[in-house]
Order: structure tokens, then sequence, then C-alpha cells
């Protein structure tokens, strides 16, 4: 009896150890799947030499927001957020100082990404080297210069807005994608995709006056300012969406960039293609597809 338990004190550490890492492994592969699709390298780098140390613009109609330094630099990272600061940020839009952060950081879609995977993502973060390079200031126009308006602006617009049987669905103020009872899994995953790690709607949908979504114009096209160009109607409408568009046609421009047309995509969609899109499972691929092709036309 006493080998046995002698035995079992030498052996069960070791498996438990063994099947933590790799728990945590496949943690940190998923982190890296969802860090690739949701733009993470695309917004938080300046220089692809200095990976996730911040300084890209973000140009909008309130004025140009630089991305912060999101590598595990104490100082000037976020190298002493807890697991918990990271996900109150991606889940609330709220610092570990608890300051509201401004909807250019895409906390409004990330809020519908599930717990483990936010962790999942911080966790392939962590694995990047700290960089010291201190924040570049945002230059914001009145009023929404003034952080305390964020409050307001919360009240009237952080909102999960998505698509339901009936077209649209408002959910309650925040929180983790709902799945929809009435749709396949294929839909609902593709929707999860879109809706959070995606964020297509952050560019694709039109916004009001102080930056919040225009829900019943879901996926119909925006200004994109930072480029000068549109970020085009992607429902199905036939005339000024791309309702003409096959499956075959959707997953050339996911992987490749290239429209039905020839005509290939220039500048931060180039970007989210090609680091982003062109990365996903082709499941995940079709189902984003399918999702999509779903979508209410509008013209």
């Amino acid at each position: 009896m006493k080998s046995i338990v002698l035995f079992l004190a030498f052996v069960l550490p070791l498996y438990f150890s063994h099947a933590t890492d790799t728990i945590s492994d496949l943690q940190v592969v998923r982190g890296k799947y969802l860090f690739n699709a949701s733009g993470c390298m695309n917004c938080h780098s300046e220089h692809r030499s200095r990976p996730l140390a911040g300084g890209h613009p973000i140009v909008t109609a309130q004025g140009t927001f630089y991305a912060p330094n999101i590598t595990p630099d104490k100082e000037f990272g976020i190298g002493n957020w807890s697991d918990k600061d990271f996900l109150r940020a991606l889940r609330d839009g709220v610092s570990p100082t608890g300051k509201y952060y401004y909807p250019s950081f895409s906390f409004t879609s990330y809020t519908k990404l599930t717990d483990s995977d936010i962790i999942a993502i911080k966790k392939y973060i962590d694995l990047y080297p700290a960089i010291h390079q201190k924040r570049r200031p945002n230059e914001i126009k009145f009023p929404m210069n003034q952080r305390k308006i964020l409050l307001f602006w919360r009240a009237m617009n952080f909102r999960s807005y998505g698509l339901s049987a009936d077209q649209k669905r408002v959910t309650k103020y925040k929180g983790v994608y709902r799945p929809d009872k009435n749709k396949s899994a294929s839909w609902n995953n593709g929707a999860y995709l879109v809706e959070a790690a995606l964020h297509c709607t952050e560019c694709h949908t039109p916004r009001n006056g102080i930056g919040g979504l225009k829900a019943k114009e879901w996926m119909s096209g925006s200004p994109f300012i930072e480029e000068n160009r549109v970020a085009g109607n992607i429902t199905p409408d036939k005339e000024t969406g791309l309702g003409n568009w096959t499956t075959k046609d959707w997953t050339t421009f996911l992987i490749d960039g290239v429209r039905p047309d020839g005509g290939e995509v220039l500048g931060e969609m180039y970007r989210i293609i090609r680091y982003g899109t062109a990365k996903l499972t082709e499941q995940d691929r079709n189902d984003v597809i399918f999702y999509l092709q779903s979508l209410r036309p509008i013209k």
C-alpha cells in the first residue's frame, strides 16, 4: 500500500503538470489564431520591426488616435496587467486604472468574445518581447477630447448589435455573443467571428455624429477616413452591395484580396486579409461567408 501511495505521489504531479502544459499550449495556439483574426498587429504596430509597440494612427471624424503599446513592457506596455485587467479592457472598454477607452479601440466588438478567447489572446501577446516605447498622445477634437463625455457616449452607443431572425438584435449594454437558437452552428460561428474577432462592423457600418454604430444600416458601408476610401456595402444587395458575389468569389477575396473584377484591395483591408482572413481555417472562412451572405440587403 505504501508503495502505491509513493507511486501516486510521484506520478500524479507529473501527469497534471503535463496536462496543464497541454492546456496552456492549446490556449496559446487559440490565442495566436484570434490575435491574427482580430488584427491586433495591424493597429498596434506602426512598424513591423517593433511589433505591438504602438504608434499606428487611427484617423476618425473625431480626430487621430494613436494605438498604445501592448507589449509586455511594464512601464509603457501591459506587462503589469493581470488577466482580469485584460478581460475588463476588451469586455468593458475600461482600463486597469478605471478610465474609459475611446471607441477607436474596438471593444464594442471584442466585448462579444468569450472569456477564454480573450485570455487566450493575452497569453499569446505575453510571448512577444517587451519594447520600451512611450505612447504618442492622441490628437482629438473638442468635445470628444473631454474624456468625461465618454460616459454619455457609452450610455447611448455601447451595445452589442447583431443579426437575428428578424434581421436585427440589440442586446443589453455589453457582453459575450449570444448564439441564435434559430440558426445553425455554422451561422452562429460565422456571426461570432464577424461580429467579435474580425469586427467587420467597425468599418463597414455607418456611424452617427458621435461615432456610434447605426444598427439599422448594418454592414451597408461607411467612409473610411484614414485612406480617403469607402468601406463598402457588404450586404447581399445586388445593386450597391455584394449580392452578385458567389461563395467562390468571397473565398478568393478573403484569401488573396482579389475581387471578382480582378481588382486588388489596398491599404487597411489588404492588411486585414493578408494577416487575418487569409489565416482562417477553411471551415471558419466558409462560416464567415455563410453569415455575410445571410445579411439583410441594404442599398
